[in-house]
């Protein structure tokens, strides 16, 4: 698995963020070929290599399969340009540029942090659980005709008299047979614990989380979400919620267990019979822990390597600290000096701030510009006409319409607008080749305009960071890569196919 297969603070989103970072830069850090522990073995060197291998390194040798693999997991959009054996040993190179630091980060002692060791344990018991759930129940799955019975009477609707084919409905079935069994398994699972729980102590946890604020943080902005306290003022954290056969659970153990849990859709336990429901599942996960220590899940190769994968991503983040990050110049000399390379960069765009009230059809539209012209309330309207399971407040928040959006007929209708003035007008969506209707409310034009050193400066520190990190890993990629021994196959390379899916290098401005 990639090192950074989900970029959870690890290099791969850093570098992904980092205004400027260029695309060969993110594909060094975006495939990973599975690289051994430090101080592997090195194997000896042959005259020639077989076809099977593309290149061979110290530690490894990197096949075919293998590259032929990262390149077709990789997004299209973090490939090398160019073509036929350009292309291909533009990214043979790349992936030797990964082999080279991975080797160099995995090669230097580092402390994680508090936030990463967390991070690392919650990943590291999460996977072990998942190991052992396949064990217990998809490997143990046994389909029987009633599950392919059941699967083809739920299709049945949806295929309109027309035939089934028979691998849907094998899919169907092993679906259903796998809810099966995971609930036969959580039933034993439930038997052997036999929780008993002390009721009051229940109802004290309960009043505990009815007292927080029990508002969810909006997902659909989890950035500037609004995070509330999740853990209540519970004083006896040492008091028995639940014995068990496997241990008692503590009001302590389970506010710690709650509070890992996803805020923006785990809504507090406020009444005993939810304390309760929740504490079951921590139950649970005490179970599978003892059982997964009990038959020795970590030793699972695959397993290992996704652990092993995992720390090498932070790994790799403390040597980008300290090969990349430290040696840049964020002095006030450079970052006035970016300012006055990218002055015009910074500058605030001549747009339009706007409001939008969408509407279903130009009759709609036109129906709304008179309620409005007729003294209607803005926000009452936006409340009367949003789509269900819309936020009303939207249509009541500012919108900036920059002076170059490509719906360039949007943007000449809207300019002619005075501030305070609405007018219905057409817009593009999509592709541009179909259109919808909206009213517009003018709210301020806002014309070109530079922004001074001061207003720009946290714009060019972030630039100024960017431009040297980059500069300063494509040097240690270079030297990194240049240490490692390689020795290449054109000749299996060239017969490697990469399909369609490459792309010309971009034109120069």
């Amino acid at each position: 698995m990639p090192f950074n297969h989900n970029f959870d603070g690890h290099l791969g989103e850093s570098l992904r963020k980092r205004p400027g970072f260029r695309v060969s830069l993110a594909l060094a850090f975006g495939v990973l070929l599975s690289s051994p522990a430090f101080g592997a073995t090195a194997r000896p060197a042959k005259t020639a290599l077989p076809d099977s291998v593309v290149a061979r390194m110290p530690h490894k040798d990197l096949t075919a399969r293998e590259y032929l693999q990262s390149w077709y997991t990789l997004d299209p959009r973090y490939r090398p340009t160019g073509t036929g054996m350009v292309l291909k040993r533009a990214f043979l190179q790349q992936l030797i540029e990964k082999e080279a630091i991975a080797l160099a980060a995995n090669a230097e002692p580092f402390v994680m942090t508090p936030v990463e060791s967390a991070q690392f344990t919650a990943m590291r018991a999460d996977a072990v659980r998942r190991a052992l759930y396949v064990r217990l129940v998809t490997d143990s799955t046994v389909v029987i005709e009633a599950d392919r019975d059941t699967a083809r009477a739920h299709m049945a609707g949806a295929a309109d008299g027309k035939p089934i084919p028979a691998e849907e409905i094998e899919r169907g079935a092993r679906t259903r047979a796998e809810e099966r069994r995971a609930t036969q398994v959580s039933e034993q699972i439930k038997a052997s614990l036999a929780p008993v729980w002390d009721d009051s102590v229940s109802a004290r946890l309960a009043r505990g989380y009815a007292a927080l604020d029990p508002t969810l943080p909006d997902l659909s902005n989890p950035m500037s979400a609004h995070m509330p306290n999740r853990r209540p003022a519970v004083t006896d954290t040492a008091l028995v919620l639940a014995r068990s056969s496997v241990r008692p659970l503590t009001v302590g153990e389970f506010i710690q267990r709650f509070s890992t849990l996803n805020p923006f859709n785990t809504p507090l336990p406020t009444t005993a019979g939810a304390v309760q429901a929740r504490g079951e599942q921590f139950l649970g996960q005490i179970w599978f822990d003892r059982e997964s220590e009990r038959q020795d899940i970590l030793a699972n190769p695959r397993l290992a390597a996704q652990l092993a994968s995992r720390r090498e991503s932070i790994a790799l983040d403390h040597y980008y600290a300290r090969h990349v990050l430290a040696k840049i110049d964020t002095s006030e000399t450079a970052i006035r000096a970016d300012y006055a390379k990218h002055a015009e960069n910074y500058a605030i765009a001549a747009h339009s701030q706007i409001l939008i009230l969408p509407a279903a059809d130009s009759a709609s539209a036109d129906t709304i510009r008179l309620q409005l012209a007729a003294g209607a309330a803005w926000d009452s309207l936006c409340v009367q006409r949003a789509p269900p399971g819309a936020d009303p407040a939207n249509c009541s928040r500012q919108q900036s319409l920059p002076d170059d959006f490509v719906d360039s007929s949007l943007v000449a209708g809207v300019k002619g607008l005075a501030p305070g003035q609405t007018t219905a007008l057409r817009f593009l969506t999509g592709n541009g080749s179909e259109s919808g209707w909206m009213v517009v409310r003018m709210v301020e034009r806002v014309p070109h305009r530079p922004r001074t050193y001061e207003e720009a400066r946290a714009f060019a520190l972030r630039t100024t960071t960017a431009e040297q990190s980059e500069t300063l890993l494509k040097q240690e990629l270079a030297r990194l890569s240049a240490e490692l021994k390689v020795t290449r196959n054109d000749a299996a390379l060239a017969r490697l196919d990469l399909g369609t899916g490459t792309r010309p290098a971009p034109a120069k401005p």
